[in-house]
């Protein structure tokens, strides 16, 4: 029996398949010309679709993935990555090609960690991750999709959240942090950063919108700008749109309908403040930072120093903060916030109490009602020290006001510190009341409810500034007590 030849068509559609994992399993450049994602109008390869921002942001990463998996012994550049672009620029997608590729070429095995903010968006990514696969059987033949991971002849996948503890003691060549923004605490990130040290050779990769000037994911980024020879670092354009993919018509219908902040964030690639109109914008707050503000552990205190506290009461929901600043001429400089968040009442007194005893001269406490009683009883034991205030809607707008003056002219300086600049920004004037002091309103965040800025505008009010001084300057700092 004379078997027939096979069709060319579909010959050299086994070639090419054969053509793409002998590519793939030469370098991940080569795999990204192959493979096919869901392009429109139809999928396509990523190659014939690539554009010259997405070739620019592979060329940065694919050395420091390859060498991980084994196939760029010799590179020695960056290993940590920050990438910063908007919505719709396929950074999901990015993140789940990389990993495919990692898992299912690597030629040493590798453990891969893929992190998101909640389950929905670390579903997305794996859901990103099995479409590409779906669209490739070559790839297909190579890789097995389960609820949370991917599994292949390269490697592992691990995809989690933020909202499970599932990261701790895991040993992670490639980590991948995806939407970092919107990740409300930083206790996964620090533990997967952190954890990187056990794999001397890993990858770092994050990958996500602008977020919220201040805010600890900023911070991040300011120091990795800065840190160039560990990290490289990508950010769109603001108001720029880089993928030509995006309908200018569908982003404006959008941005009507969420947000202005919001749109300007994930559609403008802008780091915005936390709140629409926040009484002290980020600018602001930055323009009173100063080095060496805060009291360092160890060193002597000067007993001639002017020290004034503010104290925010809270219990469980919200933080007790206790401000202390120190008076050298007109100016306030912060030298300790001390924060303590579900701690019992007899511990806050104790706490208050140890920094009223060694020389303050004022304070000034919330006596709402959660903390009418511990503030009347530091009334009676320090009767011209201490004073409890009631923090009612009118004296909140012009202990606020004072808070803002004082950042505009630069009598407070504050610690460099991520937590207290999105604290601060959760007060928002919301009109001007009849007397001209501002109407507030307090948002809540994953720092607070504006706690410390509450306590810092309290340690201001307890500061005169219209009357000489009581003491010469300090000539030391204090070392931080707790």
């Amino acid at each position: 029996m004379v078997c027939e030849p096979r069709p060319q068509r579909l010959q050299q559609l086994e070639l090419r398949l054969e053509r793409a994992v002998l590519d793939s399993q030469q370098s991940l450049e080569l795999f990204l010309r192959h493979v096919v994602i869901d392009a429109r109008p139809a999928a396509r390869a990523f190659g014939l679709c690539c554009e010259p921002w997405q070739a620019r942001l592979v060329a940065s990463i694919a050395p420091a993935v390859e060498c991980i998996a084994g196939v760029r012994p010799d590179y020695h550049g960056p290993r940590s990555f920050y990438f910063v672009l908007p919505r719709g620029h396929d950074k999901t997608g990015l993140v789940g090609r990389l990993v495919n590729w990692a898992v299912a070429f690597s030629r040493q095995p590798i453990c891969a960690i893929a992190a998101a903010a909640k389950q929905d968006q670390a579903a997305l990514l794996l859901a990103s991750m099995k479409a590409e696969i779906d669209l490739n059987p070559w790839l297909a033949e190579r890789l097995r999709v389960y609820s949370d991971a991917v599994v292949g002849p390269g490697g592992v996948l691990r995809v989690i959240s933020a909202e499970a503890n599932t990261a701790s003691g895991l040993k992670a060549d490639l980590i991948v942090c995806d939407e970092l923004t919107f990740w409300r605490g930083r206790a996964l990130f620090d533990v997967l950063f952190s954890g990187r040290e056990k794999r001397s050779q890993s990858v770092f990769i994050i990958i996500t919108n602008a977020g919220v000037a201040g805010s600890w994911q900023h911070a991040l980024l300011q120091a990795a700008r800065a840190d160039r020879r560990h990290w490289c670092v990508y950010e769109a354009p603001v108001n720029t749109l880089l993928a030509t993919w995006m309908n200018p018509a569908r982003i404006a219908a959008m941005r009507a309908m969420i947000p202005r902040g919001h749109a300007r964030r994930v559609f403008d690639n802008q780091w915005i403040d936390r709140s629409e109109a926040p009484l002290l914008p980020f600018e602001l707050i930055q323009q009173c930072v100063a080095a060496g503000c805060l009291w360092n552990a160890g060193a002597e205190l000067n007993r001639q120093a002017e020290l004034y506290l503010g104290v925010d009461i809270g219990r469980t929901r919200d933080r007790t903060v206790i401000w202390t600043i120190e008076r050298l001429g007109d100016v306030a400089w912060t030298r300790e916030i001390k924060v303590l968040h579900d701690t019992p009442f007899a511990r806050q007194k104790f706490e208050i109490r140890n920094r009223i005893v060694r020389q303050v001269c004022g304070a000034l406490i919330d006596k709402g009602a959660i903390g009418c009683q511990l503030a009347e009883e530091l009334e009676a034991e320090f009767p011209h020290v201490v004073a409890g205030v009631q923090l009612n809607p009118a004296r909140q707008g012009r202990l606020a006001l004072a808070f803002k003056t004082a950042c505009e002219t630069r009598h407070i300086r504050l610690p460099d510190d991520a937590e207290l600049f999105a604290d601060l920004q959760l007060v928002e004037q919301v009109e001007t009341g009849a007397q001209g002091f501002p109407v507030i309103k307090t948002h809540r965040g994953e720092t607070g409810h504006a706690d410390r800025f509450w306590a810092g505008a309290l340690a201001l009010a307890a500061m005169p500034l219209d009357r000489p001084r009581l003491c010469p300057a300090p000539q030391g700092r204090r070392s931080e007590h707790g």
